[in-house]
């Protein structure tokens, strides 16, 4: 219904239907949805987010774990490190004390990196006692 208009010697006076236009029953209801579907892209996209975090997190642990496995793998071929391979080991765990908690970066600095540099001696020592012995001779001790 359109405004009706009624004009007094003094003022105009305007009169608007009491029912509401259709568009306002649209705004109502497409406003919320298109507030939800909003709401929902954006959890949708912070959950996208975080699992290529995880992957990131996940690519760059794994270049340290390579690294300290090439080099486990070269003592254990070789009986010892090179000053290169020993250089690769010390470069590549540098990037773990962002990537790893205390504990591991403790680990990979300390106790390992003591343990791969102590492995020369320990073969060094075990091929000077088994010098001259036999597997099958007596001198062995048993297990």
């Amino acid at each position: 219904m359109l405004p009706i208009s009624l004009q007094n010697s003094s003022s105009v006076v305007i009169a608007t239907s009491p029912v509401p236009h259709w568009t306002a029953y649209v705004t109502v209801v497409v406003v919320p949805i298109i507030a939800i579907i909003g709401a929902w892209i954006a959890f949708r996209q912070s959950q996208i987010a975080r699992n290529k975090l995880k992957l990131d997190l996940y690519d760059r642990r794994f270049e340290v774990y390579q690294t300290v496995q090439k080099t486990l793998g070269v003592i254990t071929v070789q009986g010892k490190l090179g000053l290169g391979d020993e250089g690769m080991y010390l470069s590549g765990i540098q990037t773990a004390k962002w990537l790893f908690g205390p504990e591991v970066v403790a680990y990979l600095e300390t106790e390992l990196w003591q343990e791969i540099v102590d492995t020369p001696s320990c073969w060094a020592a075990a091929s000077r006692s088994s010098r001259g012995r036999d597997r099958g001779s007596a001198s062995w001790p048993a297990i």
